[in-house]
């Protein structure tokens, strides 16, 4: 398959020169003393007063060959195991604090977060799951508590987001414990984490202490740069993505003086500000073009990368299903390796079950129209076309069955039905079917359980956790 790519090779360079020289001549705060430290160590210009951090080009580039080129994504279930990049676009369900059912959204709770992982376990478009936010819990806990309810509720890689030093080391208990120990962890990343600099140009303290208490482990970690242009970012796509290029090479440097090799993701998620409604927006033509291109920086620098399909729609509408159509197609055209994003609603602040079955079924549509078309003597059924003949049935025939499925998409809800059989079937609109869809779901799909022990063992961690955390505050 051609690769959708709007950037020229010289425009690339352009762009990396660029970077290269904000990062040498205007360089990056960094609000870590730790990781200012190892920079200046390392041959970066510190200045310790400003907290501004320049590096030279060299060091940049000699860095950034040490982070992998490709790597495998392990889940409880090794069967789920997959390898980035592999040739093709895996995709991830959404964390938000809003649930939407019809055009009102509510808080999500524990009780949501484990039935989102499920449902994402379920459905065999979803790769890497994620849980929603856990909003029914104390803030202070709430990212180990959604990290609980991943870990028990899918046999698929997890994507887990700790929100402090604190929580990151009990994230890889966690882990550690579902897998047996640390050592197997080190040798296989249950999980990811991610963290997002401020822009333009700032790394936040908690983000690096993320990035450097999972770094022992090799835990692979998204290099989030999340800049509205405009706003955070200028207001040119070509300029944002010099942003965008800066702000992760940063990141991944940084996370390679933690722990040399460590699997790094150039993650690109740029938002827009709307001047008409001084809105941010996510899922424009814009955001698209930005994410495509980041797939050739990605790839100009052998390193895996991660975008964002999404939406503004607050409610599952037809704006809904072509923004996410418009934004999927552009990053599995272009080549991201990993797509975030199935089931978002409202710019990433809500996500609806319902959405994410539809989701589903966009995505095995848009992964099949991106395979190779097999031509082979079999393929090419010359000598069934000679066995049918003129006003013949291929209904009948063992070639029909042999590649119908693997040939066809095969949807879970979406509705090819004549008329009169889908009015006999109750009339229903897509996001209704999604809804008996999804309650069937819930209600059958059970995934593999932990060990009855290893589950009472994430709860005593949990538990640690809480009384440490919230008996300091």
């Amino acid at each position: 398959m051609k690769l959708f790519e709007p950037l020229t090779k010289d425009e690339i360079q352009r762009i990396h020169a660029e970077s290269l020289d904000i990062l040498e001549n205007v360089g990056f705060k960094v609000q870590h003393e730790d990781t200012l430290k190892l920079l200046k160590s390392a041959g970066a210009v510190v200045d310790c007063k400003e907290k501004n951090v320049r590096i030279h080009e060299s060091l940049v580039l000699e860095l950034l060959r040490k982070a992998p080129s490709s790597f495998v994504l392990a889940a409880r279930d090794p069967r789920n195991d997959f390898k980035v990049p592999g040739g093709r676009s895996y995709f991830c369900s959404s964390p938000a604090p809003y649930i939407v059912e019809g055009k009102t959204a509510r808080l999500s709770t524990k009780s949501d977060a484990a039935d989102w992982v499920r449902l994402g376990d379920y459905l065999k478009n979803i790769h890497l799951c994620i849980r929603t936010h856990v909003m029914d819990k104390p803030a202070e806990v709430r990212d180990l508590h959604g990290f609980e309810v991943s870990l028990n509720n899918t046999t698929k890689h997890v994507v887990g987001i700790p929100h402090s030093s604190g929580a990151a080391k009990y994230f890889n208990k966690m882990a550690a414990a579902v897998l047996g120990n640390e050592e197997i962890l080190r040798k296989r990343a249950l999980f990811s984490t991610g963290a997002c600099i401020n822009s333009p140009l700032e790394w936040p303290s908690n983000a690096l202490d993320v990035f450097m208490s999972t770094s022992e482990y090799n835990i692979p970690a998204h290099i989030n740069s999340e800049p509205i242009m405009g706003v955070s970012s200028p207001v040119t796509i070509a300029g944002t993505l010099v942003i965008n290029n800066a702000e992760i090479l940063s990141g991944i440097v940084i996370n390679q003086l933690y722990k040399e090799r460590r699997p790094c993701i150039y993650a690109v998620y740029t938002h827009a500000m709307n001047f008409k409604t001084a809105e941010v927006t996510s899922s424009g033509s814009n955001e698209a073009l930005v994410a495509a291109a980041a797939a050739q920086l990605a790839r100009f620098y052998n390193i895996p990368s991660s975008a964002w399909m999404c939406t503004n729609s607050k409610t599952v509408d037809a704006q809904s299903g072509f923004e996410s159509m418009l934004t999927c197609a552009f990053m599995t055209l272009s080549g991201i390796d990993i797509i975030w994003g199935a089931g978002q609603l409202e710019s990433q602040k809500s996500v609806s079950f319902e959405k994410l079955l539809i989701d589903n079924d966009l995505i095995e549509m848009m992964l099949r129209s991106l395979e190779d078309i097999e031509v082979s003597e079999d393929t090419l059924a010359a000598d069934v076309i000679r066995k049918v003949g003129p006003k013949g049935k291929f209904l009948q025939e063992q070639h029909t069955m042999k590649y119908y499925l693997k040939e066809h998409p095969s949807t879970l809800i979406t509705d090819y039905h004549n008329r009169r059989k889908w009015e006999k079937l109750g009339s229903r609109d897509i996001a209704e079917a999604a809804r008996s869809k999804v309650e069937e779901i819930l209600r059958t799909h059970q995934p593999t359980p932990l060990p009855r022990d290893c589950q009472d063992h994430l709860k005593r961690i949990l538990s640690e956790y809480e009384k440490e955390t919230l008996t300091s505050c």
